[in-house]
C-alpha cells in the first residue's frame, strides 16, 4: 500500500490523464478532480474488506443508556460484529436487530433495563437530516457500565483538505480516475489504464490476503493454499 496526500494524488492525475502537469492550468478543474478522487476512493473501499484496514475498537456505556454513538473509526457500513462482556467477564457477541417481541419482553420505552446487552440496530433520530453520524441502540438497555466492542473495517476517512492522507492505495485511486477523465475523451487508450488499475488492484489484493492464504514460492511449505476469492471494483 502506498498512501498519498491528495495534493500528491491531484498532481500524479494530471500525469495519468494527459492534463497539463503545471497547476495554473487546470485550476479550474481542482475540486472536479477532488471530488472525483474522493468518489472513487470511497468505491473502492466499500468493493472489498481490505484486510489492513481489519480493527477492533473499545469503547464504554454508561448505565441506562440505549442510544449511543458509534467511535470514531468505525461507521455502519464496516462493521462485522459487536461483542459485550457478560457476568462471567466473557465476550458475546450481539445479535443485530430489535423487534416487537423484544420490545413486550424488556420495553425500552418504559426505561425497562436489563443484563446483559443481547441485541443492536443501527438508529436515525427524528430529523435525521440534520444529523451528522449514525447512532446505535441497545436493547435491553442496561442496568450497568459496560463495554462493547467493535469489530470490522475502518472508516474511511474521506479526502477533503490538500494534506489529507489516502485510507487507500494512492496510485490505485488515481489509476481508476484517470480512466474515468481518458473515457470522458474518448482516448484511445482508457481501456490500457483500466488495465493497469486492475492489474494493480489484484496484486494488492493477493498481498492483502492472509499469510496462511497467500501463493507461496517454490521454497515454500504450505501446499494446498488458495486465494481468497473477490469482487473486482469496476467503476461506472
Amino acid at each position: 500500500m502506498r498512501y498519498m496526500q491528495l495534493s500528491e494524488m491531484l498532481s500524479m492525475l494530471r500525469y495519468e490523464a494527459r492534463l497539463s502537469a503545471n497547476v495554473a492550468h487546470g485550476v479550474q478543474l481542482a475540486d472536479a478532480h477532488r471530488y472525483l478522487l474522493r468518489r472513487v476512493q470511497e468505491e473502492l473501499w466499500l468493493s472489498f474488506d481490505w484486510p489492513h484496514l481489519k480493527m477492533n475498537q473499545t469503547s464504554s456505556v454508561n448505565a441506562g443508556t440505549r442510544y449511543t454513538t458509534y467511535p470514531n473509526r468505525v461507521t455502519f457500513e464496516g462493521i462485522t460484529g459487536i461483542e459485550t462482556r457478560d457476568e462471567a467477564k466473557d465476550w458475546r457477541l450481539l445479535v443485530y436487530g430489535i423487534e416487537r417481541e423484544h420490545l413486550n419482553y424488556k420495553d425500552s420505552d418504559a426505561d425497562e433495563r436489563d443484563f446483559p446487552v443481547q441485541r443492536w440496530q443501527n438508529y436515525l433520530a427524528n430529523a435525521a437530516e440534520t444529523i451528522n453520524s449514525n447512532m446505535l441502540e441497545l436493547w435491553p438497555i442496561p442496568d450497568r457500565n459496560i463495554s462493547l466492542r467493535f469489530f470490522g473495517k475502518r472508516a474511511l476517512f474521506p479526502l477533503v483538505e490538500d494534506a489529507h492522507v489516502s485510507t487507500i492505495d494512492g496510485p490505485l485511486v488515481v489509476l481508476h480516475a484517470a480512466f474515468e477523465l481518458l473515457q470522458g475523451q474518448d482516448a484511445k487508450d482508457a481501456q490500457v489504464k483500466l488495465q493497469r488499475a486492475k492489474d494493480r488492484e489484484r496484486m494488492l489484493r493477493l498481498r492483502q490476503s492472509a499469510p496462511n492464504n497467500r501463493p507461496r514460492n517454490m521454497a515454500g511449505s504450505a501446499a494446498g493454499t488458495r486465494l481468497r476469492p473477490w469482487i473486482e471494483y469496476i467503476p461506472d
